[in-house]
């Protein structure tokens, strides 16, 4: 026999007891999202400390680059160009270009490859990479200890005066000074022959010009000369008229009239021939001048003549190099390109680098862009 225990349960408080229930069902332990979340956070953790790492290690690296670029610029200027520009009672300005000069120069280059060079050609270029080297790791390495410190990039990668002092000290002990003076010597005799050469190629295009002037200036005295065929009238009064008279019986009115023809064509074929003439003497003036203009020239020339074009070709070199009357201030010029050539012959005489045709050209064609 069935027994029935109360009321029956009705549909309201199954459905009201079945939400009860799932209410309590977590499908997502609290304690299996907490381990979900330690993993996640510690793996963006990990990737944030690594971005940073090689965010701060590539800075250092850049900082050690550029350490190692600068000291061997100020190496090769404090132990070989300045002694040679100090010679020379060189200026501030002359000076800078020397700087910029090498600059460019360490650029094109490379830092690491000049020194791996000089460590094998002779002892004054490995003192100079040792140098570099040095003072490189004292640098690099008092840099990494200030930032292990705490310090801020901007402190940690401020270079001690100190350091730099000691650099330049040691660099301009260096290098002998017969050397500088060597190089030096070498520079003035380089801009010495320029000048000559100079003179010589003006006092010639002067010999052509006046050549040609005397020659034009003849040609022009014999055409004023010319005569008319036409006798002169003599003297006044009764001796006059005989003589007309005569001429005029002597000679028909045909023959006047070809002798006027004659004239005339002569008179044409003179003209053209004094035009001639004239031009030919400025064909010759012209072919003397680009022989002398033409002839071959030294390094310096060159350089010189490289940069006077490009003077006249970028306006703001022209401006730079234009004086206070308006014109190219040549003997400005002229002592710019001197400074380069100066550490042309410094890297030739130390053999810093192969200064062949090749090299040469090269460096004259940057000039003239």
């Amino acid at each position: 026999m069935i027994q029935i225990h109360g009321k029956p349960e009705s549909i309201a408080s199954i459905i009201k007891r079945k939400l009860a229930e799932e209410e309590q069902i977590d499908l997502y332990p609290k304690t299996e999202l907490s381990e979900s979340a330690k993993i996640n956070n510690a793996y963006a953790e990990a990737m944030e400390k690594r971005y940073s790492y090689k965010k701060d290690r590539d800075k250092y690296l850049k900082f050690c680059e550029d350490v190692k670029t600068n000291l061997l610029v100020n190496g090769i200027y404090y132990s070989i160009l300045e002694p040679v520009l100090n010679e020379d009672y060189a200026t501030t300005r002359e000076k800078e270009i020397g700087y910029n000069t090498i600059e460019k120069f360490v650029n094109e280059e490379g830092t690491i490859n000049l020194l791996d060079r000089f460590s094998e050609t002779s002892i004054y270029l490995a003192e100079i990479a040792d140098n570099v080297e040095t003072y490189y790791k004292i640098i690099t390495e008092g840099a990494m200890d200030k930032l292990k410190e705490g310090l801020s990039e901007k402190d940690a990668y401020d270079i001690e005066d100190k350091d730099i002092s000691k650099f330049i000290i040691d660099s301009k002990k260096v290098i002998p000074m017969d050397i500088s003076r060597i190089i030096r010597k070498r520079v003035d005799d380089a801009v010495e022959d320029f000048i000559d050469d100079k003179r010589k190629d003006k006092f010639a295009l002067m010999q052509v010009y006046n050549k040609a002037k005397g020659k034009i200036q003849d040609y022009d005295n014999a055409e004023q000369n010319l005569t008319d065929p036409q006798t002169d009238a003599g003297t006044d009064g009764m001796d006059a008229d005989v003589s007309n008279d005569a001429n005029l019986n002597a000679k028909t009115d045909n023959q006047q009239n070809q002798d006027a023809a004659q004239y005339a064509q002569d008179q044409i074929d003179n003209s053209n021939y004094q035009e001639a003439a004239k031009l030919e003497a400025v064909r010759q003036y012209n072919k003397a001048q680009n022989e002398v203009l033409s002839r071959s020239y030294s390094v310096f020339d060159a350089m010189a003549r490289a940069m006077t074009e490009s003077v006249h070709k970028v306006n703001i070199l022209k401006e730079a190099y234009t004086g206070s009357n308006g014109k190219i201030d040549f003997k400005k010029l002229i002592d710019d390109t001197k400074v380069a050539y100066s550490f042309m012959e410094c890297a030739n005489t130390l053999r810093m680098v192969n200064i062949d045709e090749s090299y040469i050209k090269n460096m004259i064609g940057e000039f003239k862009s």
